[in-house]
């Protein structure tokens, strides 16, 4: 045997149990996932071939399309939100002060936290009528109490609210490496050409974050998309279908028994997932050259 056979022997062997627990618990679910969605199968029964028949109910179902336009709504809120407050909290803990580290610890807690146990949290925070915290602090103001989470034009912004408080530690974390990742020689010459503030955050931070930007992009709208814990926490999907996304239109698909149609959902989801993972890739990911 070739010592570059051995080599490549001793590489699988190591590699097997790895790859044997992924081709159980994620590969051979995935595939199985698949082939579900091209039947008609029922959680208590058989199972019948339909072919794209699922599919086709899905894309010719309203239902369906009133959970894409909210998942789409949450998306396109909850990306630039936590994209804007994660960048202004790296800026802030990117500098020189006592206790920084401290600070960095603070802001990722929630990260760590259980989502179910924020997600209740915040419920009641954002609960109607004066019982709520927020509602207290609006009332001290003068002003008129809300119904955060009753109202249709409330329930999603609000759960934004409690996705990007909970999320903005982590891509923090992401942003502030890119930070720590630029070299003080460009701020340096920058600032004998007599560059401000915003001309360094302009024309230096951002340029050179860039890879930082698509990572958290990728990451943000791949979440989003799969939004769920948040939703069927504090709303439940309401009210009025307001806030049903389309993971938790999946996750109902699997309470009723629907396994085919919730596979087809979930592979609907991977698609749209890879699609805007490839165009966001297409856009900003170029190489640049310094």
């Amino acid at each position: 045997m070739t010592k570059r056979l051995r080599t490549q022997l001793s590489a699988w062997f190591f590699l097997a149990p790895a790859m044997i627990v992924l081709g159980l618990f994620l590969f051979y679910p995935a595939a199985m996932a698949f082939w579900m969605s091209f039947h008609d199968w029922k959680s208590l029964g058989g199972h019948t071939w339909v072919g794209l028949a699922n599919y086709a109910r899905l894309l010719t179902f309203p239902y369906f399309f009133d959970t894409v336009r909210n998942t789409l709504y949450f998306t396109l809120l909850n990306v630039p939100a936590t994209m804007l407050v994660s960048l202004a909290i790296a800026l802030l803990l990117d500098v020189e002060i006592r206790g920084r580290h401290w600070f960095r610890l603070c802001f990722y807690l929630p990260v760590v936290t259980s989502g179910v146990a924020v997600s209740l949290l915040w419920k009641w925070i954002l609960q109607g009528g004066e019982l709520g915290l927020v509602n207290a602090f609006v009332a001290s103001l003068a002003l008129p109490m809300q119904d955060w989470l009753g109202n249709p034009a409330l329930a999603m912004p609000s759960i934004v609210l409690v996705n990007v408080w909970k999320q903005m530690g982590y891509y923090a974390l992401i942003f502030l490496a890119g930070l720590q990742a630029i070299s003080p020689e460009f701020y340096e010459a920058a600032r004998v050409d007599g560059a401000n503030r915003w001309a360094l955050f302009r024309h230096i931070t951002l340029p050179l974050l860039r890879p930082a930007v698509l990572l958290n992009s990728i990451l943000l709208f791949i979440a989003s998309l799969e939004q769920f814990e948040q939703v069927y926490v504090m709303t439940g999907g309401g009210p009025a279908d307001s806030t049903r996304t389309v993971a938790f239109y999946l996750f109902q698909s699997w309470e009723r028994g629907e396994l085919g149609m919730a596979a087809a959902v979930g592979y609907v989801l991977f698609v749209a997932v890879v699609v805007i993972t490839l165009v966001q890739r297409r856009l900003f990911g170029q190489e640049m050259a310094y």
